[in-house]
């Protein structure tokens, strides 16, 4: 219990003295440390789940695609009455997100991303994220 209140009480110090920093460290995250569970539950998914489930015979999209991007690839699902192939996916928003790259850069970031999911037979984006930080 002790210990329990010393790591208490210098974490709250510690807090204070962060929150009159004139500086911040950015530290560059490497996919593979991410806990990507909160990307899973916003989209209604449990990680330890088969979540490639579509049943389109022209949907070949794997994790291994999304790794040639630094991607996290979430699930594969088919939509109730609508589009087969819809995937759930997160990016590294230091390559993808425009506030990091610029909207031209995102934007052609974007399209060699779709265009490679186009050609693994993906026919919609259900949903996206972007993880990590600007360089």
């Amino acid at each position: 219990m002790k210990n329990l209140k010393a790591i208490i009480a210098i974490a709250a110090i510690f807090s204070m003295s962060v929150a009159n920093a004139d500086y911040v460290v950015k530290v560059n995250v490497d996919k593979s440390s991410i806990n990507f569970k909160q990307y899973y539950d916003n989209v209604g998914a449990n990680p330890d789940d088969n979540n490639m489930t579509s049943k389109d015979p022209a949907c070949t999209v794997t994790q291994a695609d999304l790794d040639v991007f630094n991607g996290k690839l979430i699930r594969v699902f088919d939509e109730d009455g609508g589009l087969s192939c819809v995937i759930d996916y997160a990016v590294p928003a230091a390559t993808f997100a425009p506030d990091c790259v610029g909207n031209e850069q995102a934007t052609t970031q974007g399209l060699a991303f779709t265009n490679a999911m186009i050609a693994k037979g993906v026919k919609g984006f259900a949903s996206f994220a972007y993880f990590g930080e600007c360089k």
